[in-house]
């Protein structure tokens, strides 16, 4: 067993002049995830890029004080009551506490964040704040291990048999092949309607 870090940044673009999106990889190098808000959308307005871009829609900013902000509005209010119906973590809150994400006069907030639904292993989270990409929003990066049950080195493999499919004629053999192949298909049977009656938790990362 194996962990492997992983590291996911969010950036709002607000502001950033197109034709500077690529220099924000520059300032990613370690980044395995880049989520970019309030992009440019449609051709031809969209950001000149070499990657695929996925767009989501939706951008509703809330400030609550569970998260470290000094304001609260009624959608900060709903949020968090959603979020804590919902048992989520606010990383933000848990990491670092009260740090701005988004910088203008007359004051700051929090509102670039990340949520999970369980506990992480080893996270971090790290708010960029003396870099200036012409946005007011700051990129926050957020890493953590993941566990793996993957060997990094895979044992050598065996020799593989070669069949001589003449063999099958022989009723004995061909019995003996039919009986080894149902067993396996009725081992792989049972596991199966394990994980249906039982289904493992799984962990989703919100940012």
């Amino acid at each position: 067993m194996s962990n492997n870090n992983i590291t996911l940044t969010i950036f709002n673009t607000t502001g950033l002049n197109r034709q500077a999106i690529n220099s924000i990889l520059s300032f990613t190098p370690s980044t395995h995830l880049l989520f970019l808000t309030e992009t440019w959308l449609l051709s031809p307005n969209r950001y000149p890029t070499n990657w695929k871009q996925y767009h989501e829609y939706g951008d509703r900013p809330t400030s609550t004080s569970r998260r470290g902000d000094t304001d609260s509005n009624t959608r900060g209010d709903l949020m968090l009551h959603w979020i804590e119906s919902h048992q989520l973590k606010i990383w933000n809150a848990e990491l670092a506490y009260g740090k701005p994400t988004f910088l203008r006069p007359p004051g700051s907030s929090i509102i670039d964040i990340y949520m999970s639904t369980n506990n992480c292993i080893n996270p971090t989270l790290n708010i960029s704040d003396n870099l200036s990409l012409g946005s007011n929003h700051k990129m926050v990066h957020f890493s953590f291990d993941i566990v793996s049950n993957i060997p990094l080195s895979s044992p050598p493999q065996q020799l593989r048999r070669i069949w001589r499919l003449s063999k099958i004629k022989d009723p004995a053999i061909q019995e003996e092949y039919k009986s080894t192949i149902n067993n396996k298909l009725q081992a792989l049977n049972n596991k199966l309607q394990q994980l249906i009656d039982r289904p493992q938790t799984q962990t989703y990362l919100l940012p």
